[in-house]
């Protein structure tokens, strides 16, 4: 079970990005932008699967970076095939 502070604190992090979020965007693309954010959140559990999986293999460092770096390259990978992506 969390405590109160921890309970308090994420609620105000998440506060905090959804504003940053939408301050930063046009606000003719906030719902491309706010899509985007919650299509993140949902992919979440698609991917703690495989970080446990790693981990108990090489340890939660390793597991976390391959995943970064999975992530990364698969974004570096859709920019470039995807230059739609690009312009979002």
């Amino acid at each position: 079970m969390k405590s109160p502070p921890y309970a308090i604190m994420a609620t105000g992090t998440d506060i905090l990005h959804h504003t940053l979020l939408q301050l930063s965007v046009p606000n003719d693309q906030r719902g491309r932008a706010m899509g985007a954010w919650i299509v993140g959140i949902g992919m979440a559990p698609m991917g703690q699967p495989e970080i446990g999986y790693l981990a108990g293999l090489t340890g939660s460092r390793i597991a976390l970076l391959t995943n970064g770096l999975v992530l990364a390259t698969g974004a570096l990978v859709l920019g470039v095939v995807m230059p739609r992506i690009r312009r979002l």
